[in-house]
C-alpha cells in the first residue's frame, strides 16, 4: 500500500509540475505558404540553437509566413520546438 501511495503521490506531483506553452505569430502579410521548416531541441539541458533562421533554413524557405514555437518543461526536462512556414 505505500508503494501505491508513493507511486501515486510522484505521478502528482510530476503532473502539477509540467507545462507547456505554444504561441502562433503571423510574422507579415505573406501566406502560410506550401514548405514547412522544423527545429528541435530536447534534454535537461538544451543547448541547440531553436531559431526562426535555423527552421526557415532546414525547410529551404525564403519568404516567412507563419512561426509557431513551443516550450515544454516536465520537471527538470524540456523541449523547445520552432515551426516556419512560408515558401
Amino acid at each position: 500500500m505505500n508503494k501505491l501511495k508513493t507511486l501515486l503521490f510522484a505521478g502528482v506531483s510530476a503532473f502539477a509540475l509540467a507545462s507547456c506553452t505554444t504561441y502562433t505569430v503571423s510574422v507579415n502579410t505573406n501566406g502560410v505558404g506550401s514548405k514547412e521548416g522544423e527545429v528541435t531541441a530536447s534534454g535537461w539541458k538544451v543547448t541547440q540553437d531553436v531559431t526562426i533562421a535555423n527552421a526557415a533554413q532546414n525547410g529551404g524557405i525564403n519568404e516567412i509566413g507563419l512561426v509557431e514555437y513551443k516550450y515544454r518543461q516536465i520537471i527538470i526536462w524540456t523541449q523547445r520546438q520552432m515551426k516556419v512556414y512560408g515558401n
